[in-house]
């Protein structure tokens, strides 16, 4: 059997007394740690992983994660730790089995990979809850790799062009350890560039004042400028890629960023570090750096691509380089699919991630996969002036109406009837299937020939029904046997249940399309935003809004006109959506992202109170009027 694992008791009296706030900036971290290890191709063992997922949780206080990550490995480094431990030399970096020389003396690939894993893990948690330094500059990224990689490797937190070992063809151009991603061996620079670079980035983050007060534009283009450097010269033996990455975040955090990582595919990192190994940061080759940069610092950008980068169903995407589409841009390429709030569009060079707002809801509608489509990366001008947009209806094809009556419960009950009868009348419920379905096809589009089907093949019941098939039971010398007789005496009741059956069939067709007609003639209206004197008195309090509305009619009637148009547009369903605040099922019936549902559930939902307190007090004038009139 197995031991029931014993849980740590957490410092917090209960997980629930743990702020939501701490819970999701734990997750925060934890998810930056994945990404960095992802990015230096390190990977994490089951236990390592479960002791990030209870910290997260809230398990575990900062203390217990360090003391459960040093006893995880505590017995790997034991089992794994040679002889060549006690004769270590700071002038050896590769041992006679091809690996790193460590502190601990580990010749084990895998356990070595399992020890930096673990050992950068802590440290970027442990990073998570200092304080950001005021200053940045080159001497920080030094002690940033000395943090993550300075308890198992001795020359932690020196450039290459700092270090000196006995093997002279190493010092001559010192080579880069471990998973590179697209950096070729042959293209990293002298160790004597690595001061330069380092410098040109002093220089930055000096002038810029840390880009502190940057727009969005600025700081991507100059965090763009400082990768690009780092990418040219890799300036550490080994961990550059999380060294550079956990010192990005640190900046940008410092300078009221938030960089997130975990959206960057390996294809497009790959792509990026490419296009710009320039040292001289030419412009047309950091314009995909700073594309990335603007993505992953933008909140609703990084929300569009984890739609498609966290999902399953589009797995390949992770394999592909997918963006963000940039504002005023025109993309062609193939429709591939859409989320909640994002359309999926593959070009030649890349997957692009739109709003779906850039779409007219008619547009997405007709949309299938494959299809190719055009579009430019920005919100129709039309869409800052309406709040719910007008929708095409597509009409129903035959099929679809077919599809739609033979679901009906009227329909199959009536079915049933008719295979009951037709058992009775020739033993066989399914007989009359063929004629059914003929009836079925034509009463999607000429009802007038659906009927005569129907009563000739009513006609032909009580007539004739032998000319259809065999009647069930037999008959021998003019005897019939009970089964015969109430065969023959059934056919009258098949015959009514067939005509029953094309009047139900009929009567669910027509239904069918007059409800299209009527929510297509609802959808075709739209709705505007309200007027700006009403958009600014919403996030007044209560009090407030009802004296400025008290004194205003024009106020008042915009909010008694916006509520007419709102009633007249929603469907019943669509309302109780939005009374219900589910904004995904109001999104996919308007055709709109769910950002923009939450928008129209919010400002409508505000106005309607308003809306119903204007009724009610309404009500009691009139009433008090009508009081004052009688009395007199």
């Amino acid at each position: 059997m197995f031991k029931r694992k014993k849980k740590i008791i957490s410092n917090y009296k209960t997980d629930y007394a743990i702020p939501q706030c701490l819970i999701q900036k734990r997750r925060e971290v934890v998810n930056s740690v994945i990404s960095a290890h992802m990015i230096e191709g390190y990977t994490f063992n089951s236990k390592t992983l479960g002791i990030l997922e209870e910290y997260m949780n809230g398990d575990y206080s900062l203390q217990q994660f360090n003391t459960q990550l040093d006893n995880s490995m505590e017995k790997l480094i034991k089992v794994n730790a040679q002889k060549e431990h006690s004769t270590y030399s700071r002038k050896k970096l590769i041992n006679k089995y091809g690996i790193l020389v460590n502190k601990f003396g580990i010749t084990d690939t895998v356990a070595l990979r399992d020890k930096i894993a673990c050992d950068v893990a802590k440290a970027i948690v442990n990073l998570s809850c200092e304080k950001v330094p005021e200053q940045f500059d080159t001497s920080y990224l030094k002690s940033l790799h000395k943090s993550l990689f300075g308890n198992i490797f001795d020359w932690a937190g020196k450039t290459r062009d700092e270090l000196k070992f006995f093997d002279s063809r190493i010092n001559a151009k010192l080579p880069l350890i471990g998973k590179l991603s697209s950096i070729n061996s042959e293209e990293i620079q002298d160790s004597e560039e690595i001061q330069e670079s380092l410098q040109k980035i002093d220089n930055i983050l000096f002038e810029k004042n840390n880009l502190r007060g940057l727009s969005s534009e600025e700081f991507a283009h100059n965090v763009a400028r400082m990768f690009s450097f780092l990418n040219y010269v890799c300036p550490f033996v080994a961990g550059n890629e999380c060294t550079q990455k956990v010192f990005f975040e640190q900046l940008a955090n410092a300078a009221g960023y938030k960089l997130d990582f975990s959206v960057v595919t390996e294809e497009r990192m790959k792509f990026v570090r490419h296009a710009s190994k320039t040292l001289e940061g030419d412009v047309d080759a950091l314009t995909p750096m700073e594309h990335l940069f603007e993505d992953i610092s933008d909140p609703d950008k990084v929300c569009m691509l984890k739609e498609f980068v966290s999902n399953n169903k589009y797995k390949g995407v992770k394999k592909q380089t997918i963006v963000a589409a940039r504002k005023d841009e025109i993309y062609n390429g193939i429709y591939r699919g859409c989320s909640s709030n994002s359309v999926l569009v593959e070009t030649p060079d890349c997957c692009v991630v739109c709003h779906k707002d850039c779409f007219m809801p008619g547009e997405l509608q007709t949309l299938k996969l494959g299809d190719t489509v055009a579009f430019k990366a920005v919100i129709p001008k039309v869409f800052e002036d309406i709040l719910i947009p007008k929708r095409v209806c597509v009409p129903l094809t035959r099929e679809e109406i077919a599809e739609k009556v033979k679901k009906d419960f009227s329909v199959q009950r009536s079915w049933k009837d008719v295979k009951y009868y037709s058992k009775l009348v020739y033993n066989n419920s399914k007989i009359l299937k063929k004629n059914i379905e003929l009836i079925d096809k034509f009463s999607c589009f000429d009802r007038a020939l659906a009927q005569q089907l129907a009563q000739q093949l009513a006609q032909q019941l009580v007539e004739s029904p032998q000319s259809i098939s065999h009647l069930a039971g037999f008959e021998v010398l003019g005897m019939r046997n009970l089964k015969r007789k109430e065969a023959e005496a059934s056919c009258a009741a098949l015959s009514d249940a067939i005509v029953r059956y094309a009047d139900i069939v009929i009567g669910t067709r027509d239904g069918i399309l007059e409800k299209q007609a009527i929510q297509s003639s609802i959808s075709s209206r739209s709705v505007k935003m309200p007027s700006k004197e009403i958009q600014d008195i919403l996030n007044l309090p209560e009090d407030i809004q009802k004296e400025m509305l008290d004194v205003s009619p024009s106020l008042r009637q915009e909010c008694f006109d916006f509520m007419d148009a709102i009633i007249s547009r929603l469907s019943l369903n669509e309302y109780q959506a939005l009374d219900g605040n589910n904004y995904a099922e109001l999104a996919e019936s308007l055709g709109v992202s769910e950002s923009k549902a939450k928008q129209i559930i919010t400002i409508v939902k505000v106005i309607e109170k308003l809306y119903l307190d204007l009724k009610k007090a309404l009500s009691v004038n009139l009433s008090g009027n009508t009081a004052i009139v009688q009395a007199n």
